[in-house]
């Protein structure tokens, strides 16, 4: 992946992306997240990211509470961080060893380009 620069509109928006940048989700039950959001603060240099609460589907039955079977979903966290893709794999690996017994599930996306408005 090479370099992009985008312009939006003469010259309101510009934005150049680095090369391999990604962005990690970690998606965790809400009992969860303040643990992993505590491993994240504490890494350097510090990490921007952002935490959204989230309702999972698809849980085989046997996996959910009475209640979450009668709504259909589970109360979920995502964390989202924007990284090189180097980062993203070293903080799963520093996740696991702070919280190994966690139940995190985690996706590692292309960052195609982003920006502001």
């Amino acid at each position: 992946m090479t370099n992009s620069m985008t312009n939006l509109t003469d010259s309101s928006v510009t934005h150049v992306m680095e090369e391999h940048n990604v962005m990690l989700h970690l998606i965790l039950p809400a009992n969860q997240v303040n643990d992993v959001v505590d491993c994240l603060l504490a890494e350097k240099p510090a990490l921007f990211f952002t935490v959204i609460q989230t309702q999972g589907y698809g849980q085989p039955q046997e996996r959910l509470t009475v209640r979450e079977q009668v709504a259909g979903y589970q109360n979920k966290m995502m964390v989202q961080i924007e990284c090189s893709e180097a980062l993203a794999r070293q903080l799963l690996v520093n996740i696991k060893q702070e919280l190994p017994t966690a139940t995190i599930n985690y996706r590692i996306l292309p960052l195609i380009e982003h920006g502001q408005l």
